[in-house]
């Protein structure tokens, strides 16, 4: 999808994504002395999200990484998404059609029923404790249907 974007857009949506970000950090810390609720903390993501699928072109692999990026910074606060998506309905494209932000954070934000996880994710073990060269990742990306997990993690 072609987006016109110009010089000063693009220098505005790099200052409101920075203020995003300093906000999210702010929040995240306040998440651990649980002085703030998650709310504050999903509504900077996924307006985040919606500066990022807003800010230019899009391709079906950006917006993955778009999506992906959300759920990883969801998980950074040991939240998931329980449910799937609306059916026929993507969330750049939601972002894009949206007249602003607000009105996606309205459209969108029932679509995270959001739980906490089972473990948090700092009692994960590290990636590059559990894959220590980058030939046992590839093995891994390469073979994930076929590997059998210990404790249920891979």
């Amino acid at each position: 999808m072609e987006v016109e974007t110009s010089l000063s857009r693009t220098v505005n949506f790099d200052i409101e994504l920075s203020n995003l970000y300093t906000n999210l950090i702010q929040i995240a810390s306040k998440l651990r002395t649980n002085s703030v609720n998650s709310e504050a903390a999903i509504d900077e993501m996924l307006s985040m999200s919606y500066f990022f699928f807003t800010l230019g072109p899009l391709s079906r692999g950006s917006a993955s990484v778009g999506l992906s990026t959300l759920m990883g910074m969801l998980l950074s606060i040991d939240m998931e998404v329980m449910m799937s998506f609306p059916a026929g309905k993507m969330l750049d494209m939601e972002a894009t059609l949206a007249g602003g932000r607000a009105e996606f954070l309205f459209s969108v934000k029932h679509w995270f029923k959001l739980g906490s996880m089972i473990s948090p994710i700092t009692t994960l073990p590290l990636v590059s404790n559990t894959f220590p060269t980058v030939r046992s990742l590839l093995e891994l990306l390469s073979n994930v249907d076929d590997i059998e997990c210990d404790d249920g993690f891979l």
